[in-house]
């Protein structure tokens, strides 16, 4: 909840943002902005999985590019390779968004 104070002092958010939460917690970030006014918050607790075809881990979050305003996840010392959960959050926050990384 102080994060997401703090970037609204700063204007760096704004509660007509399009608002993903990702990773453990996500639940309770949501709670959090739709206290602060925010009326289109989703989150995703979404784990890793091992692609055969790929042989690697994919982080896939299912939405289109440049879907979202602001991402916040605390996910990234859950996951076994941090670099592509970002990629893949830096893929869905559009150009010009906040994203918050814990």
């Amino acid at each position: 909840m102080n994060v997401l104070k703090e970037l609204i002092e700063k204007d760096l958010l704004d509660s007509g943002a399009k608002a993903l939460c990702v990773g453990e917690g996500s639940a309770s970030a949501v709670l959090a902005l739709r206290d602060l006014g925010f009326t289109n918050a989703l989150g995703v607790n979404r784990h890793p999985l091992f692609s055969l075809m790929r042989k690697t881990f994919v982080y896939e979050l299912g939405f289109k590019d440049n879907s979202f305003d602001f991402v916040f996840s605390r996910a990234l010392d859950s996951v076994s390779v941090p670099a592509l959960l970002v990629r893949e959050i830096e893929r869905v926050l559009r150009p010009g968004g906040t994203g918050a990384l814990l």
